[in-house]
């Protein structure tokens, strides 16, 4: 599953995914804006990694 990273999904020490919210941690650097996936579950704590974009010239 994917999640992209709003306001209103997003704040610094939770995220809100079908309505329930969730603490996380990240495998790597994560903003605004960003899509992530759940790495794993540890506990209670969504640990998250960012989806690299498609298209950007570090990819070509």
């Amino acid at each position: 599953m994917t999640i992209h990273l709003t306001p209103g999904s997003f704040t610094n020490n939770k995220i809100t995914i079908n309505g329930q919210s969730y603490q996380y941690r990240c495998l790597d650097g994560v903003q605004m804006g960003d899509t992530v996936r759940v790495a794993r579950v540890v506990g209670e704590t969504l640990i998250l990694e960012k989806v690299p974009s498609r298209g950007t010239d570090s990819e070509l």
